[in-house]
């Protein structure tokens, strides 16, 4: 099968875009087809869209003749929707799902589940990799508890955030680097050396990259979830070394005397697309 890839391999600030593309090659056994021009699509039996959200990857998708070019050859477009298109914050997030509604042979997988629920697409876990395993493994982990990422938003998408921050710095001593780090290595260096990584939610109702990274490095996610969301996330509600809560109240009773040192539960694009391209029958 000739399969192509719409994913920006320069894009640095996480790995995200880079796993679709591994993952690929080891599903398939072969480099995929890094697609940036409608001319890329010639014999194409397969398109894999990773996050049609980011800037790069929506320019190649909204070129003179691209949708029209997929529709054209019949070519399945397989798309992986990152973000919350539905009662988001970006109200520009339905003009975009608008866009690749326009592709005639799509599969769509979103990653909210309030947008599974109203769609009734498939969920599409935003893991990393099985390349970054081990990457980053601490035995002898600080018993602390670490936030780290951004607070801040224009469009107010981490306003709930902050605010949980706020009230769990009163309840449990948990650290907070705020914005993030310079570079993906070094958050992902730092996160490893905690025994617990605290992982709020932000715009939508998903388990974020964070939880996946958490998972990597073998550090206990506390993970805010909402009254919906492991029903989607199904396998991941069945892991025993992660705390899961809703609203802050009970994460510190969770915490205390809690048993295990790290987490051994794994899960990687690799298992996300297999599930994926699996179902549609594309592997």
């Amino acid at each position: 099968m000739k399969v192509g890839i719409i994913c920006d391999l320069d894009f640095s600030r996480h790995p995200q875009f880079k796993s679709y593309y591994y993952a690929l090659e080891t599903l398939y056994g072969k480099i995929p087809i890094l697609v940036k021009d409608k001319k890329d699509l010639v014999n194409l039996d397969l398109l894999i869209i990773g996050d049609d959200h980011y800037d790069g990857h929506k320019k190649i998708i909204e070129q003179p003749g691209f949708i029209n070019v997929c529709n054209t050859l019949n070519i399945p477009v397989v798309v992986l929707t990152t973000e919350r298109i539905f009662d988001s914050f970006f109200a520009w997030n339905i003009d975009n799902y608008n866009k690749i509604k326009q592709f005639k042979n799509l599969h769509h997988y979103t990653a909210d589940v309030d947008d599974c629920e109203k769609l009734g697409t498939g969920i599409h876990r935003i893991s990393i990799s099985k390349k970054y395993k081990d990457i980053y493994k601490i035995k002898d982990k600080k018993n602390a508890i670490i936030f780290v990422g951004s607070t801040r938003c224009k469009m107010g998408s981490y306003d709930e955030r902050r605010r949980l921050l706020e009230k769990m710095k009163k309840e449990i001593n948990l650290e907070i680097i705020d914005s993030g780090l310079p570079a993906w290595e070094d958050y992902i260096r730092t996160i490893a050396q905690y025994r617990f990584v605290f992982s709020p939610l932000g715009n939508g109702n998903f388990l974020p990259t964070r939880f996946y990274e958490t998972l990597a490095v073998g550090s206990i996610p506390v993970q805010q979830v909402r009254h919906n969301t492991l029903k989607y996330y199904d396998i991941e509600s069945n892991f025993k070394d992660c705390i899961f809560f809703e609203d802050g109240v009970e994460v510190k009773y969770l915490l205390k005397d809690y048993s295990f040192e790290n987490s051994t539960n794994e899960l990687w694009t690799e298992d996300n697309l297999k599930m994926i391209l699996k179902k549609e029958g594309f592997l």
